[in-house]
């Protein structure tokens, strides 16, 4: 509470929310302003307050009422709704390059929060009555694993918001994913051969969990299949159209926060012939039985 007025008189002031007796208080104005510290207002409703003060001279003589209103606020401010998003395609990752973005709206208007994402503090801007935004880009020395994220502020009138802490459903992976094995398999007894209408197997294992991968065999696109764990097979039947040689086989594939693994492409070891051999060459020998008769 400041005073300003004739040093020397003695002051009265009271301060009244309407509903409570109010806070009473008076002194010697011995200097001009004079400010009256650490009031406790606790008894007195959040809300508007209301002040009266007078002064009162040596000759007993009482000034007219002085008044000002001010508004008590005691109430922490919190925050309405928060969320965290990711640019990936997948909404449930986030890879190096993509932007984490972090939102919020307060119960009140406040100073400028404090925010970070994933450890870093970050810039947090207006985005809205009430609304706040902050972002920040994955980095190669950024840790995987679940992305964080924390905010807090301060209203108005001084009073600390409780620090919000999120844990959104999102995976940072920085990790190319790799093909632990590939093996191709022929449905032909004759080993490593294949000839028309037999069945050519690619089986082939991720070292993570992996989005379906674009695979060909023989120069065709071919379905892969899920059939354990990050391990996948897929097959072509030779026909007749199919070129001869070692049969050639091709693996596309990434992992499900958009991080691309090694392409596959080469020959296995698997040759295929759909040729009939030819006979060269045949000679039947003339031979005689001589029989004899007793």
């Amino acid at each position: 509470l400041t005073l300003s007025g004739e040093i020397g008189t003695t002051y009265n002031y009271s301060i009244s929310d309407g509903v409570h007796a109010p806070l009473t208080g008076s002194g010697i104005l011995n200097s001009s302003p004079k400010n009256i510290s650490a009031l406790d207002l606790s008894g007195l409703n959040d809300g508007t307050v209301n002040v009266s003060v007078t002064l009162t001279d040596a000759a007993g003589n009482v000034s007219s009422a002085g008044t000002s209103s001010s508004t008590k606020d005691t109430s922490i401010p919190t925050a309405v709704s928060q969320s965290m998003t990711t640019s990936n395609i997948n909404s449930l990752f986030a890879k190096v390059g993509n932007l984490i973005t972090l939102l919020f709206q307060t119960s009140e208007p406040v100073q400028t929060p404090t925010a970070t994402i994933h450890g870093h503090p970050v810039s947090v801007f207006v985005n809205g009555v009430n609304s706040w935004k902050s972002t920040y880009v994955m980095t190669g020395v950024d840790s995987e694993g679940q992305i964080s994220g924390q905010f807090s502020f301060t209203d108005l009138f001084g009073n600390l918001s409780t620090n919000y802490a999120l844990f959104p459903n999102i995976t940072f992976d920085k990790t190319n994913p790799t093909l632990l094995t590939t093996t191709v398999s022929t449905s032909n007894f004759g080993g490593n051969f294949a000839t028309t209408s037999d069945t050519i197997t690619l089986d082939f294992t991720s070292s993570e969990q992996i989005q379906n991968p674009t695979v060909t065999i023989a120069g065709h696109t071919v379905t892969a299949s899920l059939v354990g764990l990050n391990s996948w097979r897929a097959t072509w039947n030779m026909i007749g159209t199919d070129v001869e040689g070692l049969i050639p086989y091709t693996i596309n594939f990434g992992y499900q926060a958009g991080n691309l693994g090694t392409s596959v492409n080469t020959n296995s070891v698997v040759k295929f012939d759909k040729t009939a051999p030819n006979i060269a060459n045949i000679t039947l020998s003339d031979w005689r039985m001589n029989v004899g008769y007793v």
